[in-house]
């Protein structure tokens, strides 16, 4: 859920795809609803997503909430390198994007 700062610009990785892994330019996440822009949406199980602040030097402040269902124990931050051998097509979002080592040792 956006709460404040600039727009955002959401890129989501379907897994259960019925063609394979696809890569999608899923949204733009601010306030101005009359536009494209969403104030919140659902990420689906199995999917990984990468925001982006869209104007350089800003920030935006965003929350995530979890439903019924969720686990910890299914749940990961992987590096750089592992995202890189799980989706070695979209090798260029991931190297601008992901964590070269674990961001959080031991999730």
């Amino acid at each position: 859920m956006f709460d404040s700062g600039r727009l955002l610009c959401l890129w989501l990785f379907d897994t259960k795809s019925r063609i394979g892994f696809r890569l999608y330019e899923a949204a733009s996440i601010g306030r101005d609803l009359d536009s494209v822009e969403l104030f919140s949406l659902v990420i689906p199980g199995d999917s990984w997503f990468v925001l982006r602040c869209e104007m350089a030097g800003s920030f935006s402040l965003i929350g995530c909430t979890v439903a019924p269902g969720f686990d910890f124990e299914d749940f990961s931050l992987d590096d750089r390198a592992v995202l890189l051998g799980k989706f070695p097509q979209h090798a260029v979002l991931v190297r601008e994007m992901a964590f070269e080592q674990e961001a959080f040792p031991g999730t």
